[in-house]
């Protein structure tokens, strides 16, 4: 073992990240089995040849840097000759791994010095004696080329010490993240909205332990850098939702870390690979049998249970109402007709999505094997939704991706918010998905059309509520009333051919009591919970419930059976669901 060679086994390891970025990074476990003590002692004796007959000096020089400077060792080793040669002058002056990333001190010439990191905090004017001796010895050149070397051997760590820990990191903003894939440029996969952008990464497996996973390589996770760079907004919202993941509740989607990179503020989820309406259009129409019906079932309980687990966090009432800017319904509203956002009173101790629609749903692969489709959770909750819409003034309101399709009627008409907010859009969302699951894609896009109104002020728009302003009296309010295409809709699915009871009765719920114009005839997310559960027993004990008359044939003309399902015209399926399995 030369030098040469372990300069080389090193090299050959090194990761690029991001991907054609010349930016490279060690991983960690690597260097923890690359630099061990009989390779550290095999380089000191090819670099100090007086050390092969001089085991005193040796085993002095190797005590200064196993283990505690292996880092160190590694960078050193790793550069030109003179770096190697000052390995035993370094050790000597006793920089060690805790050192590192060695910081630059400027001197009058504006040239600079390498030394140690604490020196950042020095307070003289001219550094001239500041720096590492040895280095300072070299030319500039060096100094550079040592500088832009150690990057590539502090790649962090995403650590947690403890199952419940969300941990949060402070990042140097030269380091090289220990990504695999990074798609933050990538215009397909990154998403960018008023308030953030979240794209999806590939995370070395040795720096992280956040997940579990099963790919080699390492886990996908979902990285979302804020907008806002306020301390104290990211503090008061990562606090909650470090809270809400400690119910691991698995509708929610858990935050597992967050950090401070460039002077940003960035969140880690785990990665899901679409959202749901992305689902729904890479279905042309599901298979009509019961795994499909009770998964939907399943995993719409599921998403009630989580909501209820919102609705009923205690915020302590510190939250109010802010900036509304960029709200795309209360943007147009507020234009025509003076529209000002508000909360209940007694409402504002509460949490709220206030923005639930298909794409704030991901779908993530249920388990291999599985005989469902997936996992659904609720995402985007919390950063600026809870009491408040997000900011979203740096950009044209126009601009804004998301649909407002699923805000409730008070939003229109100016009147206090509530919790019922989010049973209207969860109201749309369900009808949407019971379109799906008994017309397809297809019959989402038919949908959609058939809503498609001009309103009192001109714009087209297929939210699911028209607003009309009598005549008579004059200058009378302006109501709202369900719109006229959504109630044709709702009749045109009760006489679809797939019909059933459990069908009725899911269009029952939604439109008795979660597309109800007036929010306080709305149904609670607890009560909602208990409907959610019985259909889910009367499915699971009750022949013909889910499929009617069809109950034991599957349609396979056409759509997507999910995954792990093997059926036939006389299979028995049955779902053994705890009483317990979505309680909050």
């Amino acid at each position: 073992m030369t030098p040469c060679t372990l300069k080389k086994d090193l090299f050959d390891v090194q990761k690029e990240s991001p991907p054609e970025s010349a930016r490279y990074f060690i991983p960690i476990d690597h260097l923890n089995s690359l630099v061990i003590q009989p390779k550290v002692e095999t380089a000191l004796k090819n670099v100090y040849r007086y050390m092969e007959e001089d085991d005193a000096a040796l085993q002095q020089c190797l005590s200064s840097i196993y283990p505690q400077s292996r880092r160190l060792f590694a960078i050193l080793i790793s550069g030109e000759r003179r770096f190697q040669e000052a390995i035993e002058k370094v050790a000597a002056e006793g920089v060690t791994d805790a050192d590192l990333p060695l910081c630059r001190a400027y001197t009058a010439n504006k040239s600079f010095l390498l030394c140690k990191n604490k020196h950042k905090h020095c307070s003289n004017v001219d550094h001239q004696l500041c720096g590492i001796r040895v280095m300072s010895e070299w030319s500039q050149q060096s100094r550079n080329d040592f500088d832009r070397v150690q990057w590539a051997f502090q790649a962090p760590e995403f650590r947690k010490e403890s199952p419940e820990e969300t941990p949060h990191f402070e990042f140097h903003e030269r380091v090289v993240m220990p990504f695999l894939e990074d798609y933050e440029l990538d215009s397909e996969k990154s998403r960018l909205g008023g308030y953030s952008q979240v794209w999806p990464v590939q995370i070395h497996r040795a720096h992280q332990n956040l997940i579990d996973t099963k790919d080699p390589e390492g886990p996908y996770l979902a990285i979302k850098r804020l907008t806002s760079r306020d301390k104290n907004q990211f503090n008061r919202e990562t606090k909650f939702l470090e809270k809400l993941s400690q119910r691991n509740n698995p509708h929610l989607m858990k935050l597992l870390a967050t950090y401070k990179f460039k002077n940003q503020y960035h969140l880690v989820f785990p990665y899901a690979k679409e959202n749901l309406r992305e689902y729904w259009e890479s279905v042309d129409i599901p298979y009509w049998n019961k795994e499909t019906t009770f998964w939907f079932l399943r995993e719409l309980c599921g998403l009630v249970a989580a909501l209820n687990v919102i609705h009923n966090f205690d915020l302590g009432g510190s939250a109010a109402v802010a900036d509304e800017t960029g709200n795309p319904t209360l943007e147009r509203f507020s234009r025509s007709r003076n529209v000002k956002l508000s909360v209940e009173e007694r409402e504002k101790k509460y949490g709220r999505h206030g923005d639930l629609k298909p794409e704030n749903i991901l779908r993530s692969e249920g388990p291999q094997g599985s005989k469902n489709a997936g996992l659904l959770q609720i995402t985007d909750f919390g950063l600026g939704r809870f009491h408040r819409f997000e900011s979203r003034s740096m950009q044209d309101p126009k601009n804004i991706s998301g649909s407002p399709s699923y805000a409730p009627p008070e939003v229109a008409l100016g009147k206090p918010v509530s919790r019922a907010y989010d049973i209207w859009s969860l109201g749309c969302i369900f009808l949407e998905f019971i379109t799906w699951l008994l017309e397809g894609s297809q019959g989402l896009n038919e949908f959609s059309a058939a809503r498609m109104l001009v309103g009192e002020d001109g714009v087209e728009d297929d939210v699911y509520f028209t607003l009309i302003t009598p005549t008579d009296p004059p200058n009378s309010r302006p109501k709202a009333v369900v719109r006229e295409g959504v109630l044709n809709w709702i009749v045109r699915l009760r006489e679809n051919p797939r019909r059933s009871k459990m069908s009725h009765a899911f269009l029952d719920l939604i439109e008795q009591s979660m597309l109800k114009v007036d929010s306080s005839r709305r149904i609670s997310a607890e009560r909602l919970v208990e409907k959610m559960k019985r259909m889910l027993y009367e499915g699971e004990n009750k022949a013909g419930y889910l499929l009617g008359s069809n109950e034991t044939v599957i349609d396979a003309t056409s759509g997507m059976k999910p995954p792990g399902a093997q059926v036939t015209r006389d299979s028995k399926v049955r779902f053994n669901v705890p009483p317990d399995s979505f309680e909050r």
